[in-house]
């Protein structure tokens, strides 16, 4: 059984009178609805979503065509996530797999999630793109393709939160530079 979205609304509303939260939000497809209805009962707003779909430098056809006008109507951003492309557009897999990639991870969910990626079916393809942004990246903007991908998503101000998945201290401090950019 799903919850009403007024529902979601009214008790999003006493959450945040309470002090229980600060902010509430939710996906592109709910927060039209959800923005609607506390409008028209005088409910406290969502500021914030984040889309079911990814995000990055390949996969833009949704937010630019479907969401663009909903972000300037509200005047809201989104949290993007997967902003390189599950390790993609870090350029890792253009010559080969590392051992201690996600491709080649022990967790089957993780495992299967790479290989769904489209990625693998039209690897060719990808790595010649891949090499045009990495040489983009080196020579006229002196950073790497991660960090190139990163400062592509947070210069758009359709989205307010970007989130990173390192997995070591090095990738944090190689990605935090993209903002230099």
């Amino acid at each position: 059984m799903r919850t009403s979205m007024k529902e979601v609304c009214e008790a999003m509303n006493c959450c945040l009178k309470q002090g229980y939260a600060q902010y509430w939000g939710t996906s592109v497809c709910q927060i039209m609805q959800a923005y609607d209805i506390c409008e028209e009962l005088k409910l406290e707003k969502p500021v914030v979503e984040q889309c079911k779909c990814k995000n990055n430098m390949f996969c833009r056809e949704k937010m630019e065509n479907e969401y663009r006008d909903f972000f300037k109507k509200y005047k809201m951003g989104t949290t993007i996530f997967s902003p390189l492309k599950c390790g993609v557009l870090t350029g890792k897999y253009i010559n080969e797999i590392h051992e201690d990639s996600r491709m080649n991870s022990k967790n089957e969910r993780t495992k299967e999630m790479m290989e769904k990626n489209d990625y693998w079916k039209n690897k060719k393809e990808y790595d010649n793109k891949l090499n045009q942004l990495k040489n983009i990246g080196e020579n006229k903007l002196n950073c790497t393709l991660s960090q190139l991908a990163i400062a592509w998503i947070i210069a758009n101000p359709d989205f307010s939160c970007c989130l990173l998945g390192e997995t070591k201290g090095s990738q944090i401090e190689e990605n935090a530079k993209a903002v230099e950019i």
